[in-house]
């Protein structure tokens, strides 16, 4: 009897961009705080310091919300910010004119936090650049995490356009209102019966 060989490593699947109306997405935006974790080799990140030898590069960057204070308003580019589902918005709300991407980071999709941040910056805040749902993203929140506000995502998935197309057939009637302008099912239910 032969030993039995280990298994091969499964490769992970590549991140793209996903959005509910565009299915792939171009994406120009440096995300310094994810490269910031890596450069670390910890989920914390930078404390708040410009480890990246003093500079911020020119063009679109997302920085943790501890650098966000410091980062220039002159500077060349759009901004961005990712906040994790525990972070405090108070500290992003002052910031919001300047922000033209919000990364609200998934850290496991167990977590719901993320959808209360999107529907909260959409709704109470009046956010209307582009938010990202990053992270442990799954193509079964998809379609939840477009009606909080979300208008991108950063999937991770074999086969992206067939992950869109199973999100959008999980909820053909939603139950409750939500940040985007699908009519609840109730609502359609009520007008119907006021016709008959």
């Amino acid at each position: 009897m032969r030993p039995s060989s280990p298994a091969a490593p499964r490769r992970a699947a590549p991140s793209t961009l996903v959005g509910p109306v565009a299915p792939i997405l171009a994406d120009a935006w440096i995300d310094l705080a994810d490269n910031a974790r890596a450069a670390c080799g910890h989920a914390g990140g930078v404390n708040g310091a410009d480890d990246m030898q003093g500079l911020l590069p020119a063009g679109d960057i997302i920085v943790e919300l501890a650098r966000l204070a410091s980062v220039p308003a002159e500077r060349p580019g759009r901004l961005g910010v990712r906040l994790r589902g525990d972070a405090h918005l108070e500290a992003a709300l002052a910031h919001l004119p300047r922000l033209g991407l919000i990364a609200v980071e998934f850290s496991t999709f167990r977590d719901g936090r993320g959808y209360s941040l999107a529907r909260l910056l959409r709704q109470r805040h009046g956010f209307a650049g582009d938010l990202r749902a990053v992270g442990d993203v799954l193509r079964d929140q998809l379609d939840l995490m477009w009606r909080c506000g979300f208008t991108s995502a950063l999937l991770r998935d074999r086969d992206p356009l067939a992950a869109l197309a199973f999100a959008r057939g999980l909820h053909r009637a939603p139950y409750q209102p939500g940040a985007d302008a699908t009519t609840p099912i109730w609502t359609l239910r009520r007008a119907a019966a006021t016709r008959a």
